[in-house]
């Protein structure tokens, strides 16, 4: 074996054990390693008469993007990770004490929530959950992800909050099948009342939808 495929060789395995994310491509020069990224093509694809590539996730996992790096968004993605799930974390504050702690997310990342439509392409296989700071962001955030498709839609919130947002949101246009898109008030009602607890409610809830599907 070449001694560049040999060092590949070694990254895959390693990849196997740790449980990495990164993405197997071939071309035309042989095979290496690259970080997965949403953006490329998976699959073969031709790029000119003598040139063709073809990409494949080394491991598929699923993914889960949570909105809100709170003390929910800690707990959930610990909670997540454990079952295997790749975790995007997201939140529009900077230095947030529960964001610098949070090292189950395979990915963190800071964001204006006012333009979260664009960030989050729709995408049949994502779960996504919003566990904001609060109502007002909640309300951004639902408004522009709720038409597009995803594997699920969660959001954290007391019943009567969800009552009025849901409320408000027919009043401006949106309709009951949007609406029913939503799993909220989100996760098992189990009365849970702390972050881990919210947690396994929620985590409850995906896997029953992922193993249902």
């Amino acid at each position: 074996v070449h001694q560049a495929q040999q060092a590949t060789l070694q990254r895959i395995l390693e990849c196997m054990r740790t449980g990495s994310d990164d993405e197997l491509r071939f071309d035309q020069h042989g095979f290496f390693l690259e970080v997965a990224s949403r953006s490329t093509v998976r699959g073969y694809e031709r790029t000119s008469e003598m040139a063709w590539r073809y990409a494949e996730p080394l491991i598929a996992r699923p993914r889960i993007a949570i909105l809100g790096a709170g003390h929910v968004g800690l707990a959930l993605s610990r909670t997540m990770d454990q079952l295997g799930f790749h975790v995007h974390l997201r939140d529009d504050r900077a230095d947030l004490n529960t964001m610098t702690a949070n090292t189950w997310a395979s990915e963190r990342s800071i964001v204006d929530y006012a333009h979260i439509g664009t960030v989050i392409p729709e995408d049949p296989e994502l779960y996504v959950v919003l566990v904001s700071f609060g109502y007002r962001t909640d309300d951004l955030l639902v408004r522009q992800l709720v038409r597009k498709r995803f594997k699920y839609l969660g959001m954290m919130g007391s019943a009567e909050k969800i009552k009025k947002l849901f409320a408000d949101m027919r009043k401006d246009g949106f309709t009951q099948e949007d609406i029913s898109r939503i799993h909220a008030p989100i996760g098992l009602q189990i009365n849970s009342r702390t972050p881990e607890e919210i947690a396994v409610s929620i985590a409850a809830e995906i896997i029953s939808v992922k193993n249902r599907a």
